[in-house]
């Protein structure tokens, strides 16, 4: 009997000890970092005073099992800059509004909007967002390139600044917790454009602004190091094109909540 006890006891302090060394090695094998500590904010949680009855559009929307590429926007609106968190979140229903009420879509076009305090916004619907195994709904925000890719938008615009390095590191984070999900590498190319790649890269436009663009080498490289992946460095590729484009909205008319990159419906 005492014999039996000892063992008890030695087993009840053993196998916690052994519990930590297992969870140990594990996170030592988990390629992703930083995943862990991100968090995004759901639709209802921004939706306010938009119809109710469209928190779950009411149209049907397409769904995938992979992705190729994540595709970076700027909201392109210069009063989108140097917001503040209650108009962030009256600026991500007032892109709702335009991309729904205005464009007739199904749903807002991005898959995620990132303010400049770095919080993610969840944009189009996907109820499968943290399902295993996970599905990636279909936005509209990159014509001929909507169907596996996913759409972030910074908001604000983005040819003469930087979105801030909270937004930045979310954005990093929210690109490594997905390309981990579906074994994507930064450096990797697709269609002839690398998987992180710009709305400029895939559409004749200005968008996500020429300093934002620029960056992308440095996400690429902040992305890889969040997956433990050898570090490319990649030479400059100036863009020989003028800048700003012409198709950007403050070279239309005055800049308006309803003004921001210019998109294109495919659905």
């Amino acid at each position: 009997m005492k014999t039996i006890l000892r063992l008890l006891i030695i087993a009840i302090i053993i196998t916690p000890v052994f519990i930590i060394l297992l969870t140990t090695d594990e996170q030592k094998n988990n390629k992703v970092i930083a995943s862990p500590s991100i968090r995004i904010i759901p639709r209802d949680d921004w939706w306010g005073n938009l119809p109710p009855g469209e928190l779950i559009p009411s149209r049907p929307l397409s769904y995938r099992s992979n992705i190729t590429h994540v595709i970076i926007h700027h909201t392109g609106a210069i009063q989108h800059n140097n917001h503040t968190s209650r108009e962030a979140v009256e600026w991500v229903r007032s892109i709702w509004r335009h991309h729904v009420i205005n464009n007739k879509w199904s749903d807002i076009g991005y898959n995620f909007i990132i303010d400049r305090f770095g919080n993610i916004y969840k944009g189009r619907h996907n109820p499968f967002l943290f399902d295993k195994p996970t599905r990636e709904v279909t936005g509209t925000h990159a014509r001929g390139f909507n169907t596996g890719t996913i759409g972030i938008g910074f908001l604000g615009y983005f040819h003469d600044k930087l979105p801030s390095p909270a937004a930045l590191s979310s954005a990093e984070q929210l690109i490594a917790w997905r390309f981990n999900i579906h074994n994507l590498s930064p450096f990797e190319r697709d269609r002839t454009i690398f998987r992180i790649a710009t709305h400029r890269d895939v559409n004749p436009t200005g968008c996500p602004g020429s300093r934002l663009a620029e960056y992308m080498p440095t996400m690429r490289q902040n992305v890889a190091k969040l997956l433990n992946i050898d570090i490319i460095v990649e030479p400059p590729q100036p863009d020989p094109r003028p800048d700003p484009y012409p198709d950007d909205p403050q070279l239309e008319i005055e800049p308006t909540p309803w003004l921001w990159c210019p998109l294109f419906p495919t659905q």
